[in-house]
């Protein structure tokens, strides 16, 4: 059977690619999210309806909207400081610091082998492990993880083992991150959805508040393949932008070059 009605052009078709950026409140930057690999927009309508007895069965006749909001959710594959600190509910900005450690020792009872403990130090040096008056050395009695200050002891030992260490001074300076678990209620900003793909119109997003959060289980270990997040973001009316804007808004732009 022929066409009844024109067929649209094929430049109609979209195959959706895009980059995001997210800026916190109280900040002027815009930080790149990255690899995004899904980005969605759920609206969220909330109605009250009366049916009709003035009909043999009860028939619509009324519906009002008397509530509406969006969310958004997010599948991210770059564990960038934000994306950490969003996906723990942590402050990106919190960092670890060390003051130095010149003569440091702990002392454990009863080691046997396999036992680990905590030195409780960052970037530490052991200099010297003792069992009673035996001197303890690695690799073969105990080895060390220098960056997380943990010792594993290889072999049992006879009475307490004592080991003295160095750490050094750790300033705010080296920017080493240290996330806080649920630290925050989510982290609140700005964020922005740029289209670059080839086929099909491209647009903008721009969604001026939205509180992002962590959806679902955090995988700390799993499969073989890239690490995935998830993120959910409530979003947030905007009064200060124009009458229909508040939530968001979403601009046609134009493939044309500008001279």
């Amino acid at each position: 059977m022929a066409n009844v009605f024109t067929p649209l052009s094929n430049e109609h078709y979209a195959v959706p690619r895009a980059q995001a950026a997210f800026r916190k409140h109280g900040t002027e930057k815009f930080v790149n999210l990255g690899d995004v690999e899904s980005f969605t927009l759920t609206p969220n309508i909330t109605e009250i309806e009366r049916y009709s007895k003035e009909y043999s069965t009860r028939t619509l006749a009324r519906s009002d909207v008397v509530q509406k909001d969006v969310t958004i959710g997010m599948t991210l594959l770059h564990m960038t400081p934000l994306i950490k600190s969003i996906l723990y509910m942590a402050d990106d900005e919190s960092v670890a610091v060390q003051s130095a450690i010149s003569a440091g020792s702990a002392t454990f009872a009863h080691v046997e082998a396999g036992d680990i403990y905590s030195l409780d130090a960052m970037d530490v040096t052991i200099t010297e492990v003792t069992a009673g008056s035996t001197t303890l050395t690695s690799p073969a009695d105990y080895k060390v993880d220098r960056r997380t200050g943990f010792i594993e002891f290889l072999k049992d030992a006879t009475g307490a083992v004592t080991v003295e260490f160095t750490a050094p001074e750790i300033a705010s300076a080296a920017k080493r991150a240290s996330f806080g678990l649920m630290q925050t209620n989510g982290v609140r900003g700005e964020l922005f959805l740029r289209g670059v793909g080839d086929i099909g119109a491209q647009h903008e997003v721009r969604i001026w508040d939205v509180e992002l959060r962590p959806s679902g289980d955090i995988e700390e270990q799993g499969g073989d393949d890239y690490q995935q997040v998830q993120i959910t973001g409530r979003v947030y009316a905007d009064g200060t932008q124009a009458p229909g804007f508040e939530y968001g808004r979403l601009r046609a732009i134009p493939r044309t070059a500008l001279a």
